[in-house]
């Protein structure tokens, strides 16, 4: 083994022309590691079914056969669980589950069959990892009893990207007034996981006082998105479930407000953050909430970015814990049994 590792990444959330912010979560990973490490990523195009999937198969099956890597990470229970039956001819697999991987859509009373499937199906496999990768502690819970190769790591913001702007400059750029409270809703208002009729039906008893923005996040590259981060008076997360929710650790780098359902880490990632709320479901809290934003009782302006470093959750400092755990498997893969 070099003293350089290599590592393939496998997913099929990456960017593409299409949809430029797909998986961007993933590519800043990668880029934050390229630095450390010889990085080579396998990409499988396509966002829904097996299709994908079953196209693929034989060129992933062939790449994960070749010599020339010393670590396989693969992004999502799925592809995980697909990695390790084709094999990695011994070499260490880590995947990183992301939430919906491993949890039914709590936004239906009715699950849907792949939630049914693949949550059980990803368990399972998740004992076969040499290293399960989760982003939030109650994700942990999930796999624990199938495996204790498991460690807790949320993504990493790029701080170089994700930075406090002048407000008013970006919404000249977006063209938004810059008398009206703007609340960003940072996700596709269509995915009903993201449950936005929550938000919308807050917002509702304060009339024009609020202007909801909401944007696709794959739709949109993700060099662009700070710029709305930091038009926006506060980001509001409604979902349902999350792991570790990125448009969260994003508003904070950009020392903006998170008004959030606790979900996934969110409680964890909003403590001592200004201005930053962890609210029920109950869209009377959150009308309330949002009054006190109209009203000014809401800094606009927190001390997030500097949390984000202080916790830990900057990309270079995630970086460094994945390279201690691609190292520690490499090294254990090498010796003598």
């Amino acid at each position: 083994m070099s003293s350089r590792l290599k590592v393939l990444h496998v997913t099929a959330m990456y960017p593409s022309p299409k949809r430029p912010g797909r998986g961007a979560f993933v590519k800043a990973q990668v880029d934050s590691l390229r630095e450390h490490a010889d990085i080579e990523v396998f990409v499988i195009e396509g966002s829904h079914g097996l299709l994908p999937y079953v196209k693929k198969w034989p060129d992933l099956r062939s790449r994960l056969y070749a010599p020339d890597y010393d670590v396989v990470h693969a992004h999502y229970g799925n592809l995980g669980s697909l990695v390790r039956i084709l094999g990695t001819k011994g070499r260490p697999l880590v995947t990183s589950y992301c939430g919906s991987d491993l949890l039914a859509d709590r936004s239906s009373h009715q699950p849907r069959l792949r939630d049914r499937f693949y949550g059980p199906v990803n368990r399972y496999y998740a004992r076969f990892n040499e290293m399960a990768l989760v982003k939030s502690r109650g994700l942990a819970e999930q796999i624990e009893s199938f495996t204790e190769n498991v460690a807790v790591i949320p993504n990493g913001v790029d701080t170089k990207l994700f930075k406090p702007m002048d407000r008013d400059a970006c919404r000249e750029e977006l063209e938004l007034s810059p008398d009206v409270k703007v609340v960003l809703f940072g996700a596709d208002p269509h995915n009903t996981i993201k449950n936005f009729n929550l938000l919308e039906s807050a917002a509702r008893p304060l009339g024009d006082k609020v202007l909801i923005q909401t944007f696709a996040g794959g739709k949109i590259p993700h060099d662009k998105v700070p710029l709305y981060m930091n038009a926006a008076d506060v980001v509001a997360l409604t979902s349902h479930h999350e792991g570790s929710p990125n448009v969260v650790k994003e508003a904070l780098a950009c020392s903006r407000p998170v008004f959030a359902t606790d979900c996934g880490d969110v409680q964890e990632v909003l403590g001592g953050v200004e201005g930053s709320r962890v609210l029920s479901y109950s869209a009377t809290e959150w009308t309330e909430a949002l009054r006190d934003l109209v009203e000014g009782k809401v800094p606009t302006v927190t001390n997030g970015a500097a949390q984000i470093r202080a916790k830990g959750l900057d990309a270079e400092s995630v970086a460094q814990q994945l390279m201690a755990i691609y190292k520690k498997l490499a090294a254990e893969a090498t010796q003598p049994v």
